[in-house]
């Protein structure tokens, strides 16, 4: 993977892009990854149902899930927290931000 704000080759992550919720479920269970990052807004299924059904199944049950999304109304992020997600952040994205928020939950701190 390379990053995109240096250009740099990022060492040791793998990036999985999914085109759809269903098959952002199906990767999730067959890739386990150490963090799911899900956009709240899919073309097929909500991201509620989603988080949902990964959290639900018992082998996905613990990836850390953070949403990144366009819905930024105080209601969603409370919505979204409240399903069990580890953090939430809005677009546009703020590259800092993001790699902080990423960084401390691959670190296991909320």
């Amino acid at each position: 993977m390379q990053c995109l704000k240096t250009g740099k080759p990022v060492e040791n992550v793998e990036l999985f892009v999914a085109k759809n919720g269903r098959h952002g479920i199906e990767a999730v269970g067959k890739i386990q990854p150490q963090v799911i990052l899900l956009d709240m807004n899919l073309p097929d299924i909500p991201g509620e149902e989603v988080v949902r059904v990964i959290k639900s199944q018992g082998q996905l049950k613990d990836i850390p899930v953070m949403a990144v999304t366009a819905n930024a109304l105080q209601d969603d992020i409370e919505k979204a927290v409240n399903m069990g997600l580890e953090d939430y952040i809005t677009k546009p994205i703020h590259f800092e931000t993001f790699l902080h928020k990423l960084a401390r939950i691959l670190n296991g701190k909320k």
